[in-house]
């Protein structure tokens, strides 16, 4: 087998020359190219994928547009975006342990109030919960 070389540019700067690669990126939109040479005559390859680093609370108002839209009743509503506004207010103070513990509430919520009725819904917003909470891990509270 042909040895592969890996190459992971962001914004110009080698960003990896390792098949799996994690490095924190700043707040913003990030282009990383993706390139590889099998060491053949015309065998490198490229491709970019475009990612966008949000904040914990710009995530949590993205979970907000969803809970909105969804089909949850008045009530399941309204307890939902109550979790998810102090969740927000808590990671915009800093404290990642109090956001993460909203988002952890919430996902109990939706457990006892909406798993009964509507398990799909509620899966989806528990896992879409899950992923701030994941993102936030190793976190510094101010």
């Amino acid at each position: 087998m042909t040895p592969t070389s890996i190459i992971l540019v962001c914004r110009h700067n080698l960003f990896s020359t390792n098949a799996v690669a994690t490095r924190e990126l700043s707040l913003g939109t990030h282009e990383i190219t993706l390139a590889l040479d099998d060491t053949f005559p015309l065998g490198t390859s490229s491709t970019n994928v475009t990612v966008e680093v949000i904040t914990a609370s710009d995530a949590v108002t993205i979970l907000v547009g969803l809970v909105q839209d969804s089909t949850l009743s008045a009530e399941a509503n309204s307890l939902c975006l109550a979790s998810l506004a102090a969740a927000a207010a808590a990671f915009d103070r800093g404290n990642v342990n109090a956001g993460d513990n909203q988002l952890q509430a919430l996902q109990n919520k939706l457990r006892a109030q909406v798993m009964p009725f509507n398990a799909t819904l509620a899966g989806e917003l528990i896992r879409a919960t899950q992923e701030i909470i994941d993102g936030t891990a190793g976190r510094v509270t101010l």
